[in-house]
């Protein structure tokens, strides 16, 4: 049976999210570029767009940690904001 790890704190959230948010928001630039530049039937605007799904998914995922805290059901979402 494998070590319990702990879970994030709704302060490491916090962070996490904040960093998230930013690598998001700089991958849809770097996936726009390739889009731009690559006919839609080719990989690379292919993977380019796995890319971005992964990350919206594990997103999604960390905030579903965030709000199974206790502490943390009253407040906004570190994932979520003014950037979607």
């Amino acid at each position: 049976m494998g070590k319990i790890k702990p879970r994030f704190t709704v302060e490491r959230h916090q962070e996490v999210g904040s960093k998230l948010k930013q690598i998001i928001a700089l991958y849809r630039e770097v996936r726009l570029e390739i889009v731009n530049a690559f006919p839609d039937n080719t990989p690379a605007p292919k993977e380019a767009q796995k890319v971005l799904d992964k990350l919206n998914e594990l997103k999604n995922k960390l905030d579903d940690e965030f709000y199974n805290l206790k502490e943390a059901r009253e407040l906004k979402s570190p994932y979520y904001g003014a950037e979607e």
